[in-house]
């Protein structure tokens, strides 16, 4: 790269570059280019986004372009430094230099974290955690176990499906799967899952015409036509917005709680230790 940046050089950049070296002397590249006591080197254009595959004069252009680019901000950093009062650079300098330290720190810490991270949490401590702090995680949506069945309105065998749907016992439920191509949409939940209502309307966005409180009803068969289809719907438990979220809701939120607790107390961890060790080695003392 550096062999074809050099090669790209205009001549008018070869004459920049022979008075800058006179400026450079002691650095281990070439200068390239310099605004007032800020130096552009030749290792510093391996940095530059620079396209491939371009002719010669489109690359010169192009390079020509991206050091006046370096340089523009030069300036601008000069100009700025020259009518800002003293206060205001000092406090900017200040703000850089917790700038770097809060980089170079954080790269350590979290990379501590990511070595010593146990991230195994037991099912145990994710209950613990959410009967101790069961009132925080309050749903902010109505959430709902059903089981619904959408079929079409020439369907001829509705009677028995209903029957099977309402009663739903192990036979009905094998009985209810071996007709499910008869149906358009069918969803038994078996593992008796939460989902959200606004989740059931786009499964079913038939539902928005009817009446939330005439339809939420626990364990009552929700039963309509709606165009060319028919429904069965049937709710098996209802929590609605601001009711303690179950458990297995905000399992994985509770997971990344606990996992960002354990990543706190490794940082503090290691901070202890750090200063331990720089005391017992008299690297750190207090006059």
């Amino acid at each position: 790269m550096k062999t074809r940046i050099l090669f790209l050089l205009s001549a008018s950049y070869l004459v920049l570059l022979s008075s800058c070296n006179k400026l450079g002397t002691e650095a281990s590249s070439p200068v390239v280019a310099k605004v007032h006591d800020s130096y552009l080197y030749e290792e510093d254009l391996t940095r530059f986004n620079f396209p491939e595959n371009l002719s010669e004069k489109d690359s010169i252009s192009v390079l020509i372009r991206l050091v006046d680019e370096w340089a523009t901000k030069q300036l601008l950093v000069h100009e700025a430094k020259k009518n800002m009062l003293q206060k205001q650079r000092d406090a900017y300098k200040k703000l850089v230099e917790e700038y770097e330290l809060n980089l170079f720190t954080d790269a350590f810490k979290n990379g501590y974290v990511t070595k010593n991270l146990n991230s195994i949490i037991a099912p145990e401590e994710i209950e613990k955690y959410y009967k101790t702090y069961k009132s925080n995680f309050s749903t902010n949506e109505t959430l709902v176990k059903v089981r619904f069945i959408e079929y079409p309105s020439n369907y001829k065998n509705s009677s028995a499906t209903k029957k099977a749907f309402n009663r739903f016992n192990e036979k009905d439920r094998e009985e209810l799967e071996k007709a499910r191509a008869s149906f358009r949409q069918i969803f038994l939940n078996e593992d008796n899952d939460w989902i959200s209502y606004d989740s059931l309307q786009i499964l079913i966005p038939s539902l928005k015409n009817l009446k939330k409180n005439k339809v939420l009803k626990t364990n009552k068969l929700i039963n309509y036509k709606e165009g060319n289809s028919k429904f069965f719907i049937k709710f098996n438990d209802i929590l609605n917005t601001g009711s303690p979220s179950p458990l297995e809701y905000v399992e994985e939120p509770i997971k990344q709680i606990i996992l960002n607790k354990r990543k706190l107390a490794l940082k503090k961890q290691l901070e202890l230790e750090i200063l331990e060790d720089a005391k017992q080695k008299e690297s750190y003392q207090i006059y």
